[in-house]
């Protein structure tokens, strides 16, 4: 019995409809177990979920479908591109159901390609079957299949990516190279943090060819190709409508809160690393009544109850605490006038203030505290990036023994993911010289954590699960050296 599971479980990689039909099966159960969870309707008769910033991705379709003018144009098209067809043959809620079951789908077959990847760097099967298992068994990375947002498609095609970039490189087909192109294209247009990446492949395909440098020309313009073509036509949107050069995003924040007094309040919990997400209760930021209704004594209420309080720590002789108390009102005022009228000068004044004060304030830290500034502030923000996976959580809304036990689960889980994923990427690292495929395996997830929250300093979770299933794969690197090494231990013992 034991060896016909172990048989018809451990099959061969190249068995891939067994692969990918076990991949749709278990991710589709737990699929349609956060559709049946799901409490909240964004759009009526939409099965998923959706966020605050859903409709900053489809809103510019529909205007270009409307009537051509793709606006508000703050995000890039990557997303919307895959909405496109769908809205154009759909109604809206169709469309979007649509748009979450391709996800699924393109997501159950990326289990099978990541496997498969383990297989080609390490050539084994028994890392195939690891990376296979850990990769489908992670509700971290099965929780935004039924999202509408781009988290589950950038790391699918993240993965599809890599497996198209390995066969090209392993069987020296420019056709590989182009599809590799084209998927990392879209990952860039879906998340534009990540076109970095390509200087990453360049450096493998080049170092690849050395020393015949001449022979990587035809590979890199085909990998490069897509981008090119895609990235020019999003230029010239740019120059047309702004008549300014934007290679990507105009900026990280949408219209409004890029304007008003947000921004300036995040930037300031920025500089000394405080978290900034007010949609989370006792954050800092929400000390300041950002994403908080005002009525009366509610803001100062809300503060005692959260027990929110900032670090004494912070201050410098530009500021302390009543300088801060004294803005906050400030902020307060600004936010009662908007629910009477949308604009007046003295908003605009109190903005401006808010803005060049807080501005003062933080540049203040940089330079009294440059320890906070440029050091404690990223470990900070390496703590919120890497370990508040409980958000993600799809056991939260049930309250009995057997969710608390998955909530448990789940959270051990990811943290066994991370310490041996870490450990992997240290020994292939070692390694990397004999097996220069393996750099871009441990090179997506250490830029993840470079350029997130030590970089630019963005700290929400959701922003690692791309390079989540690559440290899997240094995961099962780690798991299997281990066994190997105990083993040699033990022989050594008799």
């Amino acid at each position: 019995m034991r060896k016909n599971l172990s048989s018809f479980f451990l099959q061969k990689p190249n068995n891939w409809k067994f692969w990918i039909l076990l991949s749709l099966i278990a991710k589709g159960l737990f699929f349609f177990f956060l559709l049946y969870s799901n409490t909240t309707q964004t759009y009526v008769g939409f099965w998923g979920s959706a966020s605050a910033d859903t409709p900053s991705y489809f809103d510019p379709i529909d205007q270009f479908i409307k009537d051509g003018d793709y606006f508000p144009d703050h995000r890039m098209p990557g997303y919307g591109i895959i909405y496109l067809p769908l809205i154009s043959l759909f109604k809206k809620t169709v469309a979007l159901n649509i748009l979450i079951l391709l996800q699924f789908i393109v997501a159950s077959i990326s289990v099978y390609l990541l496997a498969l990847i383990a297989n080609y760097l390490f050539n084994s099967d028994k890392y195939f079957h690891l990376v296979y298992y850990l990769f489908l068994t992670s509700m971290y990375i099965n929780f935004y299949d039924h999202f509408l947002l781009t988290e589950s498609f950038t790391c699918s095609f993240l993965i599809i990516t890599v497996y198209f970039f390995i066969r090209a490189l392993l069987e020296n087909k420019n056709l590989f190279y182009l599809f590799s192109g084209v998927f990392l294209t879209e990952v860039v247009f879906l998340r534009p943090v990540f076109l970095p990446l390509f200087f990453l492949f360049i450096v493998v395909l080049v170092w690849r060819f050395l020393p015949h440098l001449k022979k990587s020309a035809y590979p890199t313009l085909f990998f490069l190709l897509p981008f090119f073509i895609a990235e020019s036509m999003w230029v010239s949107h740019n120059y047309k409508k702004h008549e300014r050069f934007q290679l990507l995003m105009a900026a990280f924040l949408p219209g409004e809160l890029n304007e008003n007094y947000y921004r300036p309040c995040l930037e300031f919990c920025q500089s000394w690393g405080g978290n900034y997400i007010w949609w989370k209760e006792g954050t800092p930021i929400r000390w300041f009544g950002v994403g908080i209704i005002e009525t009366d004594t509610s803001l100062t209420n809300l503060i005692k109850k959260e027990k929110i309080k900032l670090p004494k720590t912070i201050y410098t002789s530009k500021f302390n605490e009543d300088s801060l108390v004294k803005l906050r009102s400030l902020i307060s005022e600004i936010k009662k006038e908007e629910t009477i009228s949308p604009w007046s000068s003295q908003r605009t004044k109190n903005e401006n203030l808010i803005k060049s004060t807080l501005d003062s304030f933080s540049q203040s830290i940089k330079k009294e505290n440059p320890f906070v500034y440029y050091i404690k502030s990223r470990i900070n923000y390496c703590k919120y990036f890497l370990l508040t996976t409980r958000a993600n959580n799809p056991f939260a809304i049930y309250k009995n023994s057997i969710t608390n036990v998955l909530k448990k689960l789940e959270l051990f889980y990811y943290l066994f993911i991370l310490v041996t994923g870490m450990i992997g990427i240290i020994l292939l690292f070692k390694e990397f010289q004999k097996n220069l495929l393996s750099l871009i395996v441990i090179g997506i997830p250490i830029y993840t954590v470079v350029i997130h929250p030590i970089f630019l300093r963005l700290i929400e979770n959701r922003y690692f699960m791309p390079a989540y299933s690559f440290l899997i794969l240094c995961s099962a690197y780690c798991i299997v050296n281990v066994y190997n090494l105990s083993n040699k231990l033990k022989k050594i013992k008799r």
